[in-house]
């Protein structure tokens, strides 16, 4: 392997140092790093790298009051240990340890502080899935059936994906709200990599749960109430 290529995987390594005994990374997600590598998007602060969809300076350049570029606003890493030690403690107190053996977030998808994970199922998959803040986004759910329809999520053009009540419409269907650009260098490059389309709507590859559901008839969210039962 040669520099380059080692330079090139970092976010990639990130992930694969962090994961549970069991868990995959799927295959279209390896993909999807290495696009954002590709492409230099990306940022290096203490010692971690944050993955994106879209340059952020040029996002931060043009950020206007009433919108911006840039499509789907969402940032790839994974947390240092002893954070997400602290996290796992404040989130899941006694049973910090068993969900640390199933569950690693990967991605910030709400500035509120939702994320995306891999959840290692009753079954031993590993699952995309979504933990809502609680504090804004109460999405916790199995995100999608398979990380083809995460990208393609991403692909939509929400500000960003941990609104579940936005799913029914198309972005940019509130006119109250800021007007997003889509990104069309990462539609595209969805589009032509895995030969397939990209859904109108969200509740097309979601079908979403929340922390306010009882009772689920999601296995995440079950296992998530579980989880954080006092």
């Amino acid at each position: 392997m040669n520099h380059k290529e080692k330079m090139k995987n970092i976010l990639l390594q990130q992930l694969e140092n962090a994961l549970p005994k069991g868990m995959q990374i799927p295959e279209e997600l390896h993909q999807l790093y290495q696009w954002i590598e590709d492409n230099g998007y990306y940022e290096d602060r203490d010692g971690v790298r944050y993955g994106y969809l879209y340059p952020q300076d040029k996002l931060r350049e043009n950020w206007k009051e009433d919108e911006r570029e840039g499509g789907t606003d969402i940032s790839f890493y994974v947390a240092k240990p002893s954070e997400r030690e602290e996290l796992l403690e404040i989130s899941f107190g006694k049973h910090k340890e068993e969900t640390a053996q199933r569950l690693l977030s990967f991605a910030q998808s709400g500035g509120e502080g939702s994320e995306c994970a891999l959840w290692l199922d009753d079954e031993g998959h590993t699952q995309i899935v979504h933990i809502g803040s609680g504090s804004g986004s109460m999405m916790t759910c199995i995100l999608v059936k398979n990380a083809l329809d995460f990208l393609r999520l991403l692909a939509i053009g929400y500000d960003e994906i941990c609104w579940d009540e936005y799913y029914s419409l198309p972005p940019n269907s509130d006119k109250n709200e800021m007007f997003v650009h889509p990104n069309t260098q990462y539609q595209e490059w969805v589009q032509n990599t895995f030969h397939t389309t990209i859904p109108k709507i969200g509740l097309e590859v979601v079908t979403p749960h929340g922390m306010d559901d009882e009772p689920a008839d999601d296995p995440l969210l079950n296992w998530f109430f579980e989880m954080t039962d006092e």
